[in-house]
């Protein structure tokens, strides 16, 4: 059995520690050509997804900006704006209690029919 290590791991420790000590096969050049055109290409890939994230960033600053311009805008459109009624057949308040019932029961009826 010792036979059978001896001869399989060498006939004496140098040859071992040899064995060991070998260095790695240098890379072949298109080993390294290939290397360099994939870092190249994944080098490519991240200058695209910074420029693509560059512009969704820009792109979702316009339109928020556009929405708050027109959120704006719409709020002083609201704001601005005058309801006119044609308030017709209305009676002038002159009695008691029962005719502002009706006077105000007229009004709230033409309100209504206005859509306000």
């Amino acid at each position: 059995m010792n036979n059978d290590l001896s001869a399989y791991l060498g006939d004496n420790l140098s040859d071992v520690q040899g064995d060991n000590q070998r260095k790695p096969k240098p890379t072949m050049q298109s080993d390294i050509a290939s290397m360099r055109k994939m870092m190249e290409d994944q080098r490519e890939v991240l200058q695209n997804s910074k420029l693509q994230h560059t512009q969704l960033s820009v792109q979702n600053a316009e339109k928020t900006e556009s929405n708050r311009k027109s959120r704006r805008e719409f709020t002083r459109q609201v704001a601005m704006k005058t309801i006119i009624l044609d308030m017709t057949h209305t009676e002038l308040y002159s009695r008691g209690a029962q005719a502002l019932h009706n006077l105000l029961d007229k009004l709230r009826s033409n309100v209504l029919s206005h859509g306000c």
